[in-house]
């Protein structure tokens, strides 16, 4: 059964709705960044239209040598205290595999793992990013590659790390 299109379910006055209460629009996400080595991990819903925050977010710590695991957990407890029901952008940042099916080294989190357990735990639609391709996203999507009409765009963040992502 296709779901009407959700501008028709708001003309019409209906508020989409899951088993909690409702659900946020289509367009705001829960950004989660993960800090490097994985110490704190914050939470903020963001409208993806705008790239500004919808509201203030939340932060916790994490315990050191985190686990995809722990990550779920953490971003369970932190749309718990959002009263998120929406659709999660996780942002690792440090070491993440990028190829569908690798088995994450020492000391990496794999993509495909982080959004299994995630999804798992808040039985939400989840997406999982390296540090450098979410900065490179809103880039090209809010900052100077806006004008990029086409072609290979390279991003690069150095920082403590230097990381790249290509789009």
């Amino acid at each position: 059964c296709r779901r009407a299109p959700s501008h028709a379910r708001r003309a019409a006055g209906a508020v989409p709705q899951t088993p909690d209460g409702p659900k946020p629009p289509s367009h705001e996400i829960l950004g989660v960044y993960i800090t490097a080595n994985a110490a704190d991990i914050r939470a903020a819903p963001v409208d993806s239209r705008t790239g500004g925050f919808v509201k203030a977010g939340a932060s916790t710590k994490l315990q050191a040598n985190a686990t995809a695991d722990d990550v779920a957990t953490a971003v369970k407890s932190l749309c718990e205290s959002l009263e998120w029901r929406g659709r999660v952008g996780v942002s690792l940042s440090g070491m993440i595999t990028r190829v569908e099916g690798e088995i994450a080294k020492a000391g990496a989190m794999s993509r495909d793992e982080v959004e299994r357990k995630v999804h798992a735990a808040t039985g939400l639609d989840v997406a999982v990013m390296s540090g450098a391709e979410a900065c490179g996203f809103a880039e090209l999507k809010f900052g100077g590659g806006v004008d990029v009409a086409s072609g290979l765009v390279m991003f690069c963040m150095v920082g403590g790390r230097f990381s790249t992502s290509l789009y």
